[in-house]
C-alpha cells in the first residue's frame, strides 16, 4: 500500500471513529459509557479523542482500569498521573475482567463499555471496537 493510501485511509477512519462517538453520545448520553484505560497507547489515544471530542463533557463517563497483577511500576505511574491530571475519577477493578464487568453493569454504572484497537500494519488502522451490554 502507498504511503498516500495508507495516510487517506488513517484519516477516513479517524473520522469514523469521530462519528462513532458522537453517535455513542447520542443514543447513550455519556454518564452511560464506560471507558476502559490500561495506560497503554491505544486506550490512550482513545483517552485522548474522547477529551477532544467532548472537552465539556468527558468526565461523565466512567473510566476503569482493569488491574493487573505484574504491571510495571511505570504504568501504574502514567495511570494515576492521568487520573489526577484529568480529573478521571477512575475505578481500580481488581476482579477478573468478566467478573469486573458484571460488577459494573449489576451497579448500573454503566451499559456501554469502549475500547479502542489500533493496528497501523493493516489498510484500515483505527478501529472502534463497541461492546454494549443491557
Amino acid at each position: 500500500m502507498s504511503s498516500s493510501k495508507l495516510r487517506a485511509s488513517r484519516g477516513t477512519s479517524l473520522d469514523e471513529a469521530k462519528r462513532v462517538l458522537k453517535l455513542t453520545e447520542q443514543l447513550f448520553g455519556l454518564e452511560n459509557v464506560c471507558l476502559s484505560f490500561n495506560g497503554g497507547k491505544d486506550s490512550t489515544v482513545l483517552l485522548d479523542m474522547v477529551m477532544a471530542e467532548f472537552p465539556d463533557g468527558y468526565h461523565k463517563i466512567t473510566y476503569v482500569y482493569f488491574q493487573q497483577q505484574d504491571e510495571f511500576d511505570e504504568v501504574l505511574d502514567f495511570i494515576r498521573e492521568c487520573d489526577s491530571k484529568y480529573s478521571l475519577n477512575l475505578k481500580y477493578l481488581s476482579a477478573s475482567f468478566k467478573d469486573a464487568l458484571s460488577k459494573l453493569l449489576e451497579e448500573h454504572v454503566c451499559s456501554l463499555t469502549l475500547t479502542y484497537i489500533v493496528h497501523f500494519s493493516l489498510p484500515y488502522p483505527f478501529y472502534l471496537l463497541l461492546v454494549m451490554f443491557f
